[in-house]
């Protein structure tokens, strides 16, 4: 190593050692989403009752993962990509894998720490698509992106 490499390393080392290096903060982290109609606030609203007790990081990746799966539903009519949900259960089950992986596999949240939340998030989407097996209509379609979006605002979405 030469002498001027050795002097630009310590004055780097010095540098950081008086000003600190720069950190990144959760806080600051922000993810801006369209306020969802009155309709969908007031079937969230359970939803977003246990969220506001929530963590800024999982309320963050709450956000996150409802704001992916509505535009992975949403890209099948907006790009070349081929995913096929041919009807409800399709559906159903992205959301559940979806957010297995994410909350539990990634974050590893336990499961019963938001209280209710399971069961609210269950009940925002059996009000959306129902219980029986049908074919994803545009409609349909439109209404589980909708339901996704207004999920991701009561994790992050209220500012």
């Amino acid at each position: 190593m030469t002498p001027t490499v050795r002097v630009a390393i310590a004055g780097a080392l010095i540098y950081f050692a008086v000003h600190g290096l720069p950190t990144a903060t959760l806080d600051t982290a922000t993810i801006e989403l369209q306020k969802p109609s009155a309709e969908m606030i007031k079937s969230v609203a359970d939803v977003d009752r246990i969220m506001r007790s929530a963590s800024h990081f999982d309320r963050l990746l709450w956000s996150e993962v409802w704001t992916k799966v509505g535009k992975i539903v949403n890209s099948e009519t907006e790009t070349e990509i081929t995913i096929v949900f041919s009807d409800t259960r399709s559906l159903r089950q992205l959301s559940v894998i979806s957010l297995g992986i994410a909350w539990k596999r990634l974050a590893d949240i336990k499961k019963d720490k938001y209280e209710g939340l399971g069961e609210a998030t269950e009940r925002v989407f059996v009000e959306a698509i129902g219980l029986d097996v049908r074919p994803v209509t545009p409609e349909l379609r439109a209404k589980f992106v909708e339901t996704c979006n207004a999920l991701a605002w009561c994790g992050a979405g209220r500012g």
